[in-house]
C-alpha cells in the first residue's frame, strides 16, 4: 500500500466522520492516486526536469488538472502559471586550474577539475593568478562551540587556499566534532559555510578536495560534475549575488592535490592523519606553488513555472488568509546514460497526493473558511528554486499565510514497518514544531481525535 494512500486516508478517515459535509474525501481512490503517478512518472514524462520537455507537459497535465477541479486561476495573466526564469550555468572551454612549480614547470589540469556544483553564484569569468596554501578543512569556528580554526596562523589574503572536505575526527565520538552526529560542517550548507569563510578571510579561490575518510564522495562528486559538464547548474538570476562579489571554487581529486603539496613534503594522507590525531591545525603555504584559476563558464536564461490554483474561502473575513498544499513535480530527467530517472516517489507521489486532496476539497458540500492555494512547484532538485522564488514573489502575502503543508516522497512503505500488521497507520511529520509554536500540537490534537496515527 503507498504511504501515499496513508497520508490521504487520514483526509478520508476524517472526512467519514463528516461525511454529510464532506462527500469529496470519498473521491480519493487507489484507482484515482494510481492513474495520476503513472502518468507523472511515465517515460513520456522523461523524468520531469526542470525547463525540459517533461517538466513542461506536467505543469500542463496539473494546470487542466486544477481547471477542471474548478479551482481559480491564481498565476500570471489569468493562467495557472507562475513562470520564472531561471539562470543556467554552463562551464566554457577554458576552465581548468595550472599549477606552476618551484623548477618552473607547468601542468594544466582540466579534465579531473570543475567548478563546484554548489559554486557561488556570484562568480565571474576570469583568470587569477596567486599563492597556494593549504588550510586543513577549511574551518573557522574559534568560540565555545568548537574552539578549532584552520586559519588561526596563517594569512591566506591574496592566496588560493586547498581544503578537505568534512570536519577533523569524525569517527571519534569523544571528539568535538563527534562524526557520529552532523555538526555545522558536515553537510551541504557546511560547505557553503566554508567557501564564505575563505572569502572573509581574503582568499582569492578554493580548491575543494572532498575525498577524506571513508566518505565515496568522489563518485557524487563525479556525476555531479559530468552533470555540470552536460547540462549546467541553475540557479535564480534575481537572487544571485552581484557577479564578481564571491570567489571561484573548484572541486579537485587526492591525487591532484597530492601533486600541488609535493614541494612541502607532505600529502593529504599525512596531513588528513596528522590533524585528526591531534586536533590541532597544519596550515601552512606550499612553498613554491602558483596556481591559475582560469574560470570560464557560459550563461543562459530559461523559463520555467509553479502551477498553482485557489480554492477561495467561504468565511468573509478568513478567505483573505490561507492554508497551502505543496509538493514539487520535478525530478531529474534523463542522465548521459539515456536513463530516465522517473521520480515516482520523489516527487510523483507528493504531487499525486496534492492533486488528490485539491479534488476532495472541491468536492466537498462545506467549503473551509479560510482559503486553500495548491502548488506545485519546480526547481526543486535545482536548489529549492520554485519555492525560494514563491516566497519572493508570493501569490498570498506571506503575512496572510496560515501555514503550507508540503508533501514529499510520500510513495513507499517504510522498511521498519512494511512487515508490521499496523503499517498502513503512521505517517512521518516533518518540521512541525521548527518554525511554529503551534502546528505540531494541532496535528497531535487532531489526529488524536479522528485517526490515531502513529507519527
Amino acid at each position: 500500500a503507498l504511504l501515499l494512500m496513508i497520508f490521504l486516508s487520514w483526509l478520508s478517515s476524517y472526512g467519514q466522520l463528516n461525511s454529510s459535509k464532506n462527500p469529496g474525501y470519498a473521491n480519493i481512490t487507489e484507482e484515482s492516486l494510481q492513474a495520476t503517478l503513472r502518468f507523472l512518472s511515465s517515460d513520456e514524462l522523461e523524468g520531469r526536469e526542470t525547463t525540459y520537455r517533461g517538466q513542461k507537459l506536467a505543469g500542463l497535465y496539473i494546470s487542466t488538472y486544477f481547471q477542471t477541479l474548478g479551482l481559480k486561476p491564481v498565476g500570471d495573466a489569468g493562467t495557472y502559471f507562475q513562470h520564472f526564469n531561471v539562470e543556467v550555468v554552463r562551464p566554457g572551454k577554458n576552465l581548468s586550474i595550472r599549477a606552476k612549480r618551484p623548477s618552473g614547470e607547468s601542468k594544466t589540469y582540466d579534465k579531473l577539475v570543475s567548478q563546484f556544483f554548489l559554486f557561488p553564484r556570484g562568480v565571474k569569468s576570469q583568470s587569477l593568478t596567486a599563492p597556494l596554501a593549504f588550510v586543513g578543512y577549511g574551518i573557522s569556528s574559534p568560540d565555545s562551540e568548537y574552539n578549532y580554526n584552520d586559519y588561526e596562523n596563517i594569512d591566506v589574503k591574496g592566496k588560493v587556499v586547498l581544503m578537505m572536505a568534512y570536519e577533523p575526527q569524525e569517527k571519534d565520538s569523544t571528539s568535538i566534532f563527534n562524526g557520529a552526529k552532523p555538526t555545522k560542517f558536515s553537510d551541504r550548507r557546511g560547505q557553503q559555510l566554508k567557501m564564505q569563510i575563505a572569502k572573509d578571510h581574503d582568499a582569492l579561490g578554493v580548491l575543494y578536495m572532498p575525498e577524506v575518510g571513508d566518505h565515496p564522495t568522489i563518485a557524487v562528486q563525479a556525476r555531479f560534475m559530468a552533470e555540470f559538464l552536460r547540462k549546467g547548474v541553475m540557479t535564480l538570476p534575481d537572487t544571485s549575488s552581484q557577479e564578481g562579489s564571491d570567489i571561484p571554487v573548484f572541486v579537485i581529486t587526492k591525487e591532484v592535490s597530492n601533486e600541488l603539496l609535493q614541494p612541502s613534503g607532505t600529502n593529504i594522507e599525512q596531513l588528513h592523519a596528522k590533524i585528526d590525531k591531534a586536533l590541532e591545525p597544519v596550515s601552512f603555504t606550499v612553498s613554491g606553488i602558483e596556481v591559475t584559476l582560469n574560470v570560464d563558464f557560459n550563461k543562459d536564461l530559461v523559463q520555467t513555472e509553479n502551477v498553482v490554483g485557489l480554492l477561495e474561502g467561504s468565511d468573509p473575513i478568513l478567505r483573505d488568509e490561507a492554508v497551502v498544499f505543496t509538493a514539487h513535480y520535478d525530478h531529474l530527467g534523463v542522465g548521459s546514460d539515456g536513463a530516465i530517472y522517473h521520480g515516482a516517489d520523489d516527487d510523483g507521489s507528493g504531487t499525486t497526493g496534492v492533486l488528490e486532496i485539491a479534488k476532495a476539497f472541491t468536492r466537498n458540500t462545506q467549503r473551509p473558511k479560510r482559503s486553500i492555494l495548491f502548488m506545485t512547484i519546480t526547481g526543486e532538485e535545482k536548489g529549492l528554486l520554485g519555492s525560494l522564488y514563491y516566497t519572493n514573489h508570493p501569490i498570498i502575502p506571506l503575512k496572510n499565510t496560515v501555514a503550507d503543508l508540503n508533501t514529499d516522497m510520500i510513495g513507499r512503505v517504510d522498511p521498519n514497518h512494511e512487515n508490521s500488521l499496523d503499517s498502513a497507520r503512521y505517517v512521518y511529520v516533518i518540521g512541525a514544531d521548527k518554525l511554529s509554536s503551534e502546528l505540531r500540537s494541532l496535528i497531535e490534537t487532531t489526529n488524536r481525535e479522528t485517526v490515531n496515527f502513529k507519527l
